[in-house]
């Protein structure tokens, strides 16, 4: 079975679409024209090197519109119960007019013969008509005791006017192409012999303009004819900041500079070759190499908390914090902050709070019976509990990593011994009552 519609594009980025079902006179009821038509208007809106497009029909007739013996058998989208005709119609035909508002390029329709009912509305859905002097003009559903069901009430007064559209609409008659000249619904009439030439004349003419600019052009025609000025205004003001940023606006402005014609398509086909090819991205600073070994880590918590308070203290080893704050399975980092061994007073700073202020590395204080530190070795925490507090420990073979000079080695455990008690001692005075 032939194609119900012929589709062929032109090196200027014309295309041209045919209605070809010349033996009922290119009906546009049957599902299958209906799909096609709506599969072309798509693949033009998907292709940009598309810029205008025309709809004309196979042998002597335009379009006849709705298959009158499918209606007379009730077949296809006219048959079936009321709300089966009525689905019909939204799933069949409707999708046409839908498909044609949608459409992004300017589309010619080139009326060559008659345009009858459905094929008058298809017409008046085209943004230009060109008629030959044969072609013919009716919205005759009254005729046949219907109405415009594919969307014409809408269509035609927007082409004609209400008073003219109410004219073919209540008398159903066909007008000339003559007649259509004069009341607005086509911009010109040509012999029968010259209407293709016409159409590509002037699809040429549109087809030198950026195709951006036309399709951006076309939308706010549309929406003008229905939106308020001031939505309109906004609108145009966004495609205009979007229009000035196009290769195709930059090429124009040369052009003009330069005193010359603007090469059509130079513009767009640098933008392509420049956002075609696909760039590599640039590595993220820090990011990770393949076949690294990840690094996991955790969010901070209370407990990270608690260890950089043990830090500044001087009561967790730098080791031991840094590993608390960096948890993590990296083998490296495991060898970079080895576990350290638990001192024997492990935890005393915690049990301090209830038995009494005690401190890591405090054990050579003198304790009473409950094992609790002087009163004077006490200092108030910031929460109000007492702490014991005691000098950094200094002298010879002292370890970097605690506050100060750091842990002692064993050799210097005596004096740092004396030192805390002579440090007791001091603050057990000064806490003494006046």
């Amino acid at each position: 079975m032939a194609d119900k519609l012929l589709y062929e594009k032109s090196a200027e980025g014309i295309v041209t679409l045919t209605l070809n079902d010349p033996d009922v006179r290119n009906a546009i009821s049957d599902d299958a024209t209906i799909s096609a038509i709506v599969d072309a208007l798509a693949r033009i809106n998907d292709d940009y090197e598309v810029k205008c497009a025309i709809l004309t029909g196979a042998g002597t007739a335009f379009s006849s519109g709705g298959n009158v013996r499918n209606m007379k058998t009730k077949e296809g989208m006219f048959g079936g119960s009321v709300y089966g005709v009525r689905n019909g119609y939204i799933k069949g035909i409707q999708r046409i007019p839908t498909a044609m508002y949608e459409l992004e390029v300017p589309i010619i329709a080139a009326v060559n013969g008659h345009a009858i009912g459905a094929g008058c509305d298809l017409a008046c859905m085209c943004d230009i008509r060109i008629a030959g002097k044969s072609a013919r003009f009716a919205e005759s559903f009254v005729k046949l005791g219907i109405i415009p069901g594919d969307g014409g009430a809408w269509f035609l007064p927007r082409a004609v006017g209400m008073s003219n559209a109410m004219l073919m609409a209540f008398t159903g008659e066909q007008f000339t192409g003559e007649q259509a000249f004069e009341m607005g619904l086509v911009s010109k009439v040509v012999d029968d012999d010259k209407l293709m030439d016409e159409a590509r004349a002037l699809a040429r003419r549109i087809a030198v303009n950026p195709a951006y600019g036309l399709r951006m052009a076309k939308r706010l025609v549309r929406e003008g004819a229905r939106s308020e000025l001031s939505t309109l205004l906004d609108m145009s003001a966004s495609m205009q900041a979007i229009a000035h940023q196009t290769e195709d606006h930059k090429e124009a402005v040369d052009a003009f500079v330069e005193k010359r014609k603007p090469v059509a398509g130079r513009g767009s086909q640098a933008a392509n070759r420049r956002h075609g090819a696909r760039r590599r991205r640039p590595r993220r600073r820090g990011a990770r190499q393949p076949g690294a070994v990840p690094r996991l880590r955790r969010p901070r918590h209370r407990g990270d908390g608690r260890a950089v308070g043990a830090r500044r203290a001087g009561r967790l080893p730098a080791s031991r914090a840094a590993a608390a704050l960096r948890p993590c399975h990296d083998p490296r980092e495991l060898a970079r902050h080895p576990a350290q061994p638990r001192p024997a007073d492990h935890g005393a700073h915690r049990r301090g709070r209830r038995g009494g202020a005690r401190r890591h590395g405090d054990g050579d204080l003198p304790r009473d019976t409950a094992g609790r530190a002087p009163a004077g070795d006490q200092r108030v925490h910031a929460r109000g509990r007492r702490v014991a507090h005691d000098p950094p420990p200094v002298g010879p073979g002292a370890r970097p990593g605690r506050r100060g000079a750091g842990a002692a080695g064993p050799e210097a455990r005596p004096a740092q011994d004396a030192l805390r008690r002579q440090a007791a001692r001091g603050l057990r005075d000064s806490f003494q009552p006046m």
